[in-house]
């Protein structure tokens, strides 16, 4: 007979709503059955038979999970095609499936055949999931242990109304999936570091209806989660979640200042200002800046209090548990628990004033490489005193050189023979706490107590994904992310909005949002739909999202990519489609929002969407239509009122005017006929290409390094001479691509300069020999990674024949997603299918490129005609400086009629023509300079393909340059 226990949920903490505390009373069942061979896994008669309200697990006598049955439809979900071991051990290196499953009195005995060892799990049955406790394991030299493993079949449209999800019940547990609704394989495991004995999992399976309120009935049972009302499964209900946010980056929010800072987030109705420490409150201990915050933290709380005045939140931005190198940790005497990377030892006496700190140790593998995202360090510590240096002997006598004695604030003294010479870890610039020691829950108590002490709403976790560097073991980063976040937790007065730079399983129970990625610097609207699709993903999970962070940027000759309203109304119009809240980094502080017209225009842009988002008047059906890949909107108010979307597109073209004059492009309309709409972009122009520096000379076939290609793909560069032109050797590359995926068959070839490279105020040009194929070139700048993870791409299509002058100012934007190459895509060599934007790293594309430290050149095919041989030739490539020129009188051809502008625009000015009455001039940023009466009837866009060109009055010997982009709209709205 099954048995039936009546169970009271833990109460909730102080705090927490009451809705948390529920009394439940449901038939539980743990039992042993007989069944025959037909009813579960061949070989297994005798089955354990666990079963609550939604769920029946069968565990087979052999170890394998026999069935994870879904009561109300009968189907087994458990997929018996995979490993279906219900336990297995890792030991020596070795694997051990379970060979024998025992349960007796609310405990399972697990055995693992040949390796000796055997567990003990404590099985608890609760009316809505099961719990599994590690109580004992027995055998030596266990590594890892999984104690429950349930691989699921994939789900089809049939089956949505069930799921089934795996919770890790404390940070000795390691459960790989996120908690919601995507789970495919119920999985936990722990190891021997950091404990196998005392490891728990909940598992539940249910309605997809129900699963997240009994995720609360688990997390609010469970005092070792965290236990918040405004994260984890609590997320989506906290409507403070929703609200946008400001990043103070700037470090300038003060009493002095706060009212501008709350005037600049009303402007743009941000509910929430961040206080970016490092700035603001120095990195780690959080003291506060004196110039900004005279009375210390009674200071910082006065400007939390007017923030609360006016509604708004205030958010403490940390660098998690990283600390400044002149924190009370580090100086005048460093803490004993700095985390280090290795230990050394003094093989001499070291006097007080030596630069060179001798040891026995070799030091053949030590670095003096460091960057923001490198994880490395220069600095040594030895007793209270730490010693920078900027040279090592790599072969004995071993030795730090170039040594800064007393660095950071310590001071310099003498050390004996055999003192220990510590070498400390750094990643971001900062010093970490060793996470085994108390300094680790010291920096949590400290960010803890001034969020409490100044009032603060939101705690941002920066710099969490920093946390590889206190530990690299398997376990070791999630481990002491998820120990930081739960110190730091429970040591707050109530609880706190969360989010931070990483996400793992046990970091989900605190967060409250997620979603907020790096700002990008070009390719903004692809950088959209990516992260918009991956925010859909992530929104299984129960969290509300966040499609920031986003800068506002004026124009710049190559490094960043201008702002316009239209850049910014496909961002808004994507985060009301998924009720994606925003956070804004830079451009919209008080100073840049006092200063640049274009930033209080594009304020008031955000403000009017995000009030229609908070507002909810946005329905499901236009919703889903305003995130469609690629689909732009504008928002327009009818005469009552009311708002609506009409559809528009964007048509984004780089020209070259040569003498004047333009190649012509198509442009394809998809709208009905209209009258043409167009914004003329003025970049750099640049010089001659006789007056260059020679970068790649092509005259020595070892200049470029071998080559790489992708599956099917053979390629080769030649150096050659060439009679007669005015360069005398030239590259020939050639490649053939045997593969059927044209768009991702690449070919690559790379130089490495010695010295790095500046082309800050520089582009470069170069003639090529095309052949007509198609094929496209990506002439590509990298920098050192340690310097800059971006890549400048430069995109030449070869779709005609003989030899062509290019030249490259800014680095490609509109087309990074047209070709399949390997550093943006996770499979690069799939077919090119609709699904390239989910397999895209915007990444990639995104990160900024210093351009005064470049040190590698690629030239890519890709493209690729399948079965075809490709080659093109190659003049030397050389800099060519930049330099301001006017595009005069530009003139707008449309499939042969034209039309007039007459001014002159200077490199970084552009102009909008929306109609005979509306044609303005702004100038590098963003301010409106003048009303310009175009000239000549306004051609017609026709409906489909249409031809474009521009020209302009000639300059004698001028190369110029620009962007035009045709605007075009439909002739309906939509809207409810």
């Amino acid at each position: 007979m099954p048995t039936t226990r009546t169970l009271t949920s833990v109460a909730a903490r102080d705090g927490l709503p009451t809705r948390y505390v529920r009394s439940l009373a449901w038939p539980v069942t743990a039992v042993i059955l007989l069944l025959s061979n037909s009813s579960v896994r061949a070989g297994s008669p005798q089955t354990i038979l666990l079963e609550n309200e939604f769920v029946t697990i069968a565990i087979a006598a052999d170890g394998t999970t026999a069935q994870f049955v879904d009561k109300q439809s009968g189907v087994d979900y458990c997929d018996h095609s995979r490993d279906a071991s219900f336990a297995s051990i890792t030991k020596a290196g070795k694997s051990y499936a379970a060979t024998a499953a025992t349960y007796s009195d609310d405990v399972l005995d697990i055995r693992f055949g040949e390796s000796g060892a055997n567990v003990r799990i404590a099985v608890r049955v609760a009316p809505r999931y099961f719990t599994f406790e590690i109580l004992a394991v027995g055998g030596p030299d266990v590594e890892e242990l999984s104690f429950v493993n349930v691989p699921l079949i994939a789900r089809d449209a049939s089956m949505e109304s069930f799921c089934a999800c795996a919770l890790a019940l404390n940070i000795e547990t390691d459960v790989t999936e996120i908690p919601g609704t995507s789970s495919t394989h119920l999985r936990a495991t722990c190891a021997a570091w950091p404990g196998l004995h005392g490891a728990k999992a909940a598992i539940i399976g249910c309605p997809r209806s129900e699963l997240r309120n009994v995720i609360k009935d688990v997390v609010t049972a469970h005092q070792s989660l965290p236990q918040t009302d405004r994260g984890g499964p609590w997320a989506l209900d906290a409507s403070d979640n929703r609200g946008s946010y400001l990043i103070d980056f700037p470090g300038s929010i003060s009493e002095t200042t706060v009212a501008n800072w709350i005037a600049t987030a009303k402007s743009i109705g941000a509910k929430q200002i961040d206080f970016h420490t490092g700035r603001t409150l120095r990195y780690g201990d959080l003291e506060p800046d004196l110039r900004l915050y005279p009375d210390g933290l009674t200071s910082v709380k006065n400007v939390v209090d007017a923030l609360h005045a006016e509604g708004l939140s205030a958010g403490l931005h940390t660098y998690a548990f990283f600390v400044a190198k002149d924190s009370k940790w580090v100086s005048p005497v460093p803490s004993k628990h700095l985390a280090k990377s290795g230990t050394f030892t003094l093989a001499a006496p070291l006097t007080a004033s030596a630069g060179r700190v001798d040891v026995k140790e070799t030091t053949a593998e030590v670095s003096t490489l460091t960057g923001f995202q490198v994880r490395n360090s220069v600095t040594l510590q030895i007793d209270d005193e730490l010693i920078t240096f900027s040279g090592v002997t790599k072969t004995p006598p071993y030795a730090f050189t170039e040594c800064k004695r007393g660095a950071h604030g310590t001071s310099p003294v003498d050390h004996k023979l055999g003192a220990q010479v510590h070498r400390l870890k750094e990643c971001f610039g900062l010093f970490a706490p060793d996470g085994d020691t108390p300094m680790f829950d010291e920096v949590a108590a400290r960010t803890a107590d001034v969020y409490n002490q100044c009032g603060f709403d939101m705690i941002y976790l920066d710099a969490l994904d920093g946390a590889d560097l206190l530990g690299r073991l398997p376990r070791g980063p999630k481990y002491y992310s998820g120990k930081f976040v739960d110190a730091l937790c429970r040591k707050l007065n109530r609880p706190a909005i969360v989010e931070m730079s990483s996400f793992d399983h046990h970091l989900w129970f605190s967060r409250s949002r997620l979603g907020a990625w790096d700002a990008p610097s070009k390719g903004y609207k692809r950088f959209i739909d990516r992260h918009y699709l991956d925010n859909k993903v992530s929104q299984q999970a129960y969290l509300p999202t966040n499609l920031g962070w986003w800068c506002v940027f004026d124009w710049s000759p190559k490094d960043r990519m201008r702002t316009f309203p239209d850049d910014m109304e496909y961002l808004m119009c994507k985060a009301i489609a998924g009720d994606h809240s925003l956070s804004w980094l830079m451009g919209f502080d008080p100073d840049t929002f006092e200063n640049s017209y274009n930033a209080r225009r594009l304020g008031a842009l955000v403000k009017r969407y995000e009030e229609l988002r908070l507002s909810n008047a946005v329905g499901p059906k236009v919703r889903e239509e305003l995130g469609v890949p690629g689909k732009e909107f504008t928002l327009e108010s009818s005469a009552d009122g009311d708002w609506r979307f009409r559809p528009v597109a964007y048509d984004v073209h780089k020209i070259r005017l040569a003498d004047g004059v333009s190649e012509y492009w198509s442009v394809n309309n998809g709208f009905s006929e209209q009258p043409v709409k167009v914004r003329i972009e003025a970049l750099m122009s640049l010089e001659s290409f006789e007056s260059g520096e020679t970068l790649a000379a092509f005259d020595d076939e070892s200049e470029f390094g071998e080559g790489e290609a992708s599956a099917g793909v053979v390629s080769e560069l030649e150096a050659t001479e060439i009679p007669g032109k005015t360069f005398p050797t030239s590259g020939v590359f050639s490649a053939k691509n045997s593969n059927s995926h044209r768009h991702s068959a690449w070919a690559m070839v790379g130089k490495n300069f010695e010295r790095p490279v500046d082309l800050r105020d520089r582009g470069f040009g170069l003639w090529i020999e095309g052949d007509g194929k198609g094929e496209v070139i990506n002439f590509q700048w990298r920098a050192p990674l340690h310097v800059s993870h971006g890549v400048s791409e430069h995109y030449a299509v070869i779709d005609f024949t003989g030899w062509k002058y290019f030249e490259f100012v800014a680095p490609e934007s509109e087309s990074l997603l047209d070709y399949g190459w390997p550093y943006f895509y996770s499979d690069p060599d799939r077919d090119f299918d609709a699904d390239r934007l989910r397999r895209f790293n915007p990444y990639a594309s995104t990160f900024w490129v210093d351009y005064g430290k470049l040190d590698a050149l690629k030239i890519w095919y890709n493209d690729l005609p399948q079965g075809e041989e490709v080659k093109c030739s190659f003049s030397p490539i050389k800099a060519l400086r930049h330099s301001k020129r006017a595009i005069v009188n530009p003139v707008i051809t449309v499939n042969g009629r034209q039309i007039t502008f007459p001014v002159a625009l200077e490199s970084g000015c552009y102009l909008e023509f929306r109609s005979k009455g509306d044609c303005k001039v702004y100038d590098a940023e963003g301010v409106f300079l003048r009303d310009v009466v175009p000239q000549g009837e306004i051609p017609l866009l026709k409906s489909g393909t249409n031809k474009i060109a521009c020209n302009c009055d000639s300059q004698e010997h001028s190369s110029l340059h620009a962007k035009v982009t045709i605007i075009s709209q439909s002739d309906q709205v939509i809207g409810e």
